[in-house]
């Protein structure tokens, strides 16, 4: 035992009571969970929407980010080939 356990018993005092942990029932639905997954995936969509409209100009961001002095071989990478040119 320790030394205040020790202390407490030759004291006399009572021993401390277990402390149980129970959780809320959660009822028939749980509503908050469904929220937020809803949430997080409308935001998702979101911005997958707002990426495909702004594609070129994330793009050219993109570019202008990464490619300060090296903008043939950041372009290159970044382009996608036409169907009738050969990629190189």
């Amino acid at each position: 035992m320790g030394e205040l356990q020790k202390e407490q018993a030759a004291k006399g005092e009572a021993k401390p009571l277990p402390v149980v942990v129970k959780s809320e029932s959660a009822g028939v639905l749980p509503i908050p969970k469904v929220l937020e997954a809803l949430g997080g995936a409308s935001f998702v969509v979101v911005l997958v929407i707002f990426m495909l409209i702004e594609q070129h100009e994330i793009r050219n961001r993109f570019i202008r980010l990464t490619g300060h002095g090296r903008l043939a071989s950041v372009t290159r990478g970044s382009t996608r080939p036409r169907s009738g040119s050969a990629a190189t």
